[in-house]
This record gives C-alpha cells, structure tokens and sequence, in this order.
C-alpha cells in the first residue's frame, strides 16, 4: 500500500507561523546571532540516515537540511557565517528541550502533530514518510493482521506506537506492546527476537537494517500512518520560527534539498526513490500538523 497524505484532515499551516507576531528586534535568537554567538541545534545520535552521531560529527538528511538552512539564515541576517553548537536529545526530552530553550531547534525525525504543535513550532515539512511493521526476515509473519496474539515493540511516546495501536484497535487486532525508552531500542528488541514485530519509521528501519548484516529484515504490506517530518523551533520565538522557515523553505524549493535527499536517502543512500510527497512538500513548502487521530 502506497503513502496516503490525508490532506483533507491535516492542519494546514502557512510556513509563516499563526500568533503573535514578533519583530526581529524582538527576538531573542535572532539578536543573539547578530551578535555573532552560535545556533544551538539538537539532533539524535542514533537515527541514521536522517540524524545520528558519525566519524566527523552528527551526520544526516535532517542534520543537512538544517546545515543548509543555517547558511541560508545567515544572509538572511548578514553575517558570513553562524557557527552551530550541536547538542543530542533523546525520543523522550527533544522537544521539552526545545520549548525550555536549551536548544534553538531539533534536527531529528518528529512528526508535525498537533499535540507537539502546542508545545512547539515546526518548520515546512522537510520530509513525508510513515510507520510500518518490521520483522526479523526469518520470520513466518507475511501480512500484518498475522500479528494478532504477537508482540510488538516500539518507542515510547513515539507516533510509531500511536500509529500501530489505532491500526490494532480498528482492526480488533489483540497486540502486546512493548515500549521502550528509545525507537532504536524497539528494533533491536525485535532484531533480538523479545518482540515479534516491530512499528517503526520505515527510513530509520532502513538505515539501522543497514549497520550491521545480522539486522535482516522484512516490512509488512501496508504503512500505519503518514507523518509529515519537520524541524522543531521554540514557540516562545515567533520571529526566530519565520525567518528560519523561510531559509528551510530556500533550501527546498531551490532544489539543495533533493540533492541532500538523494545523498542520505536516495540512489547514494538507502536507494528509496523520492516519493511523491516529499517531492511535493519541496516544490510547495508549508508546515502541516496531522491531527493524532489520524497517526
């Protein structure tokens, strides 16, 4: 089953965030940077090929876009360049961070929901992509409604969980559920033979399949959910929010970002094709929150 983007029950937000308008000279951030003090970014340290920790640093598609969108802000305010502090954040603290000021954004992999829409800002949609069920290739599970009575693991708090729980309750599906602290931590437990299954963003899935050849796996035949990636920004900066979407929104439609897509994702990456989607959300960017009756 193909990604179905539910646009007629998403909340469709204008890259210009909707509120109190904040002038530059307002905002924190923004006059921060002018000063020449760097942007504080977090990212995740074990979610190749979107945001982890490698050789040289944190690395990835979400770490780029972000690179990318820094350089671009950078003009915005006139300076030659902004230095980037890199700061990890886990599934459970990412955006408690952000809303707390301890970072300035989170490059990772968050869904645009409209729960976390209350607690933060998000960016365009750089990214759309969508939980699946996973399984160990040995295993004799071909389809998903095979999973009933079975195990599954997923991370704690993730939309993954949300995404598979849904699926199961409209299906009558009896699931165990284990959650763990961390998505990476679900696919192992499943890799590892303590759950069944799996949900899990299929890109991450991917990414992780591909660290080690012990970690041969199978997806199952549908996606649970679509889940419109973006980059977390403090609600607290409204000002800070447009001028950093607007630099993403540069990135995008000049087409830096399919270069950056096809290095981390595409034929130099994992080798998935750019899906309809995500090509759309690049040609036309706009931040859109999925209502979480729909994950």
């Amino acid at each position: 089953m193909k990604l179905t983007l539910f646009f007629a029950g998403a909340v469709a937000l204008a890259a210009t965030p909707v509120g109190a308008q904040t002038s530059a000279s307002e905002s924190q951030i923004l006059q921060r940077l002018k000063r020449g003090e760097p942007i504080v970014v977090g990212h995740r340290t074990n979610s190749p090929p979107l945001s982890a920790t490698g050789e040289n640093g944190p690395e990835g598609y979400s770490v780029d876009i972000c690179r990318a969108a820094v350089a671009r802000l950078a003009r915005q305010l006139q300076r030659r360049e902004i230095e980037i502090v890199y700061k990890p954040v886990t599934l459970e603290d990412r955006l408690t961070k952000v809303s707390g000021g301890e970072i300035d954004m989170e490059c990772g992999l968050t869904t645009n929901t409209t729960s976390r829409a209350r607690s933060v800002n998000f960016s365009p949609t750089i990214l759309v992509t969508g939980t699946r069920f996973v399984v160990p290739a040995s295993s004799s599970v071909q389809q998903a409604r095979e999973l009933s009575g079975r195990t599954v693991s997923a991370g704690k708090g993730s939309t993954n969980v949300k995404s598979a729980r849904r699926f199961a309750q409209e299906r009558n599906i009896a699931l165990q559920f284990r959650e763990t602290t961390d998505t990476k931590a679900a696919f192992v437990e499943m890799v590892n033979g303590k759950a069944d299954a799996a949900a899990l963003n299929e890109i991450s899935a991917r990414g992780w399949s591909r660290e080690d050849t012990k970690y041969s796996v199978r997806f199952l035949d549908r996606y649970l959910s679509t889940e419109p990636v973006a980059i977390a920004l403090p609600k607290s900066d409204v000002a800070f929010t447009n001028a950093f979407s607007a630099a993403v929104s540069e990135v995008l439609i000049s087409g830096e970002g399919e270069k950056i897509y096809e290095r981390w994702l595409g034929r130099f990456g994992l080798g998935l094709p750019i899906n309809q989607y995500t090509r759309e959300a690049h040609r036309m960017p706009i931040a859109f929150s999925m209502p979480d009756e729909l994950l």
